[in-house]
């Protein structure tokens, strides 16, 4: 079965708009996988009585306030899997938050930003 990180990749790369069916779908389908393999955002969506078969549009899927990020690991990956670390700024506290990717998480991430990146800076002349 083809990982959600390539299903994701795939979609970003089509190059097609979602429209509004699409995405609440694709939306609702990530949270329900991160609810079964991230147990802080389990322990924190049970706690809101907010879980995947009752949030029924992609709004209402709860959101993690970023101190949270500090206090707890929010990954779905294990630590053999961890390859990338994102680190915050740290400028509001003194903890900083930590995003950890695998190398399929950091395709999904980079597709995500290619398209915006072709369209807003490539070609541009530098100032």
């Amino acid at each position: 079965m083809e990982s959600y990180a390539h299903h994701l990749t795939r979609v970003i790369d089509s190059g097609r708009f979602l429209d509004e069916t699409e995405f609440n779908a694709l939306a609702l389908e990530l949270f329900a996988f991160q609810f079964q393999h991230n147990r802080p955002l389990h322990h924190w969506c049970q706690s809101l009585n907010r879980v995947p078969g009752t949030v029924e549009h992609w709004s209402r899927i709860p959101a993690v306030p970023a101190t949270a990020f500090k206090q707890d690991s929010f990954t779905v990956l294990p630590p053999e899997m961890r390859r990338f670390v994102f680190y915050s700024s740290g400028t509001t506290a003194a903890a900083r938050s930590r995003h950890h990717h695998s190398a399929e998480s950091m395709a999904v991430y980079e597709a995500s930003l290619r398209p915006w990146f072709a369209r807003h800076q490539i070609g541009r002349a530098h100032v």
